[in-house]
């Protein structure tokens, strides 16, 4: 799939409020799409293909695109701080993501992320880009939150420490605690700091997060489980945590 689409409804939708998006070359739309959207489409003034949707299906194989396809300059991504580091000097909440490889798992914790205030998403280089796949999955929501790849995660995550953040892990309740961490199974804690100085920590669904990240968090955070489900996916494990660190 090309890098530089932005394509479906609602992710149309959002790149519409996008703050400074790219130029747009060429928008692709089928006749038969909505007259409302189809006039704020137009507006953004790239050359308008209109084709039987049957045609726009063959022109892009493969994705769900609801009768609008916009084809970029370049690749998106949200306006930011040039840098991570420079992110980091804004303030949090921050996420960061460990070996997230599924591009509608990553779509989904995006949107939860942007909707919950996060400030910036950082993730090692095991985790998915933020494709034109993550802002349909995500709804557009990736099309509003800064997100980095920092190469090395737990560097970064001490990069994050040194610059007075602090890690939440959100981890199994089986997990062995390291030497002075403390579980968190409830955030009303008055020792746990506001929200602006945190960055919770998010694994994949098959491995979790990585014990070299798990020894550097300050907190391991579960959720506590009462059916006979024995775990949620990250997309709904992140969203219950960050609820709680966000509006606590």
């Amino acid at each position: 799939m090309r890098d530089n689409i932005v394509y479906g409804r609602q992710t149309v939708r959002e790149f519409l409020r996008a703050d400074n998006p790219p130029r747009v070359n060429k928008i692709y739309l089928s006749e038969s799409f909505p007259n409302d959207l189809r006039s704020q489409v137009m507006a953004l003034g790239g050359a308008v293909q209109e084709l039987p949707r049957r045609e726009i299906d063959r022109m892009f194989p493969g994705i769900h695109h609801q009768g609008v396809v916009l084809e970029l300059a370049g690749s998106y991504r949200a306006a930011a701080p040039a840098t991570a580091k420079d992110a980091l000097a804004l303030g949090g909440p921050f996420l960061a993501l460990d070996e997230v490889s599924d591009p509608q798992n990553l779509g989904s914790i995006l949107r939860t992320a942007e909707a919950l205030g996060v400030r910036a998403v950082f993730s090692g280089s095991k985790t998915s880009p933020v494709t034109p796949a993550v802002h349909r999955a995500s709804s557009g929501a990736s099309l509003h939150i800064p997100a980095y790849n920092v190469g090395n995660l737990p560097q970064f995550v001490e990069r994050m420490k040194e610059a007075g953040i602090w890690i939440i892990a959100s981890v199994p309740d089986e997990t062995e605690p390291a030497r002075g961490q403390t579980f968190l199974r409830t955030t009303d804690s008055d020792d746990l700091p506001e929200a602006e100085k945190l960055c919770l920590l998010v694994g994949s669904e098959g491995t979790g997060i990585k014990s070299i990240l798990i020894e550097r968090a300050d907190y391991l955070m579960t959720i506590p489980m009462h059916g006979k489900t024995g775990s949620l996916n990250a997309g709904v494990a992140c969203a219950i945590i960050l609820e709680r660190i966000v509006n606590r």
